[in-house]
């Protein structure tokens, strides 16, 4: 025999649904907004809590999908993203990172191309040029 449910889990039920579908209605607006940010690259500003000379921080997404988009729940709809990133600090620190994921409020100018395979190649001689 099917338990009946009390008033109490079919509130809950019906809030579950709304937040399901409150959820879907959130991805179907704002991902595509986001997906357009595939492929494109970013520099922002890094320093060692502004105590040393600032250096870029070059940025590339790669890939955002539907459940990356989240609500901040305060500070309006959000999403992460995976690509990757590289620098070279003001001490001459080098740093690449691959396949990481982070959030695209936080990506900084979009560059361009040439600008982001410029400051690439500029790592890669520096790289090179090591005794």
């Amino acid at each position: 025999m099917k338990k009946q449910l009390t008033q109490k889990e079919q509130l809950q039920k019906q809030l579950n649904d709304i937040a399901i579908q409150e959820k879907k209605d959130m991805v179907e607006l704002h991902y595509p907004i986001f997906k357009k940010l595939e492929g494109r690259m970013f520099k922002s500003k890094n320093s060692y809590g502004g105590s040393s000379k600032p250096w870029y921080l070059y940025q590339k997404v790669v890939s955002i999908t539907p459940d990356m988009v989240y609500d901040t729940n305060g500070n309006g709809i959000a999403c992460h993203f995976k690509g990757y990133y590289f620098q070279v600090t003001s001490r001459g620190i080098v740093s690449v990172t691959t396949n990481d994921s982070g959030y695209v409020h936080s990506l900084g100018k979009e560059i361009t191309e040439t600008e982001f395979n410029e400051a690439w190649n500029k790592l890669t001689e520096t790289l090179n040029n090591l005794p």
